[in-house]
């Protein structure tokens, strides 16, 4: 399955914003980014661009992009979004390998990145993230 993708217009070298709304069901979640997010695409070391791919590219981006989102809104715990950004990588194509290393990098590293300060009101106003709501069933 490929995702659809992203609209988004670059708005410098390392930062990219939505033009539209973007909305993904996965497993468990029904996840909307409002336009106007804005995000530096997935954390890939320039060395391993050759074996991954850029932060902009590929079919991780979607994953990437999600993954910043909910990072920045606090809707979901730190666990919770490491796992949607795998499940949306593999759902894209990624090879399994690619998306585990991945998984790991952000698992392991992602602390800082993930917002646990502020309301998640506060944060929904400021990244423009909508929702991620559970699906029912789980």
């Amino acid at each position: 399955m490929n995702l659809a993708p992203i609209d988004v217009r670059f708005v410098g070298e390392h930062l990219a914003i939505s033009l539209l709304p973007y909305h993904i069901e996965t497993k468990k979640y029904n996840i909307t980014v409002l336009e106007g997010f804005d995000f530096d695409g997935a954390s890939i070391p320039r060395v391993f661009w050759s074996v991954i791919g850029c932060p902009f590219g590929g079919l991780h981006m979607v994953g990437a992009f999600i993954h910043d989102a909910l990072y920045a809104s606090n809707a979901l715990s730190k666990e919770e979004c490491d796992n949607v950004f795998y499940e949306l990588m593999l759902a894209n194509g990624v090879d399994e390998r690619v998306a585990k290393t991945m998984y790991r990098a952000v698992s392991m590293f992602g602390h800082g990145a993930y917002s646990d300060t502020g309301t998640k009101e506060e944060l929904r106003k400021y990244k423009k993230i909508v929702k991620a709501v559970k699906n029912d069933g789980y």
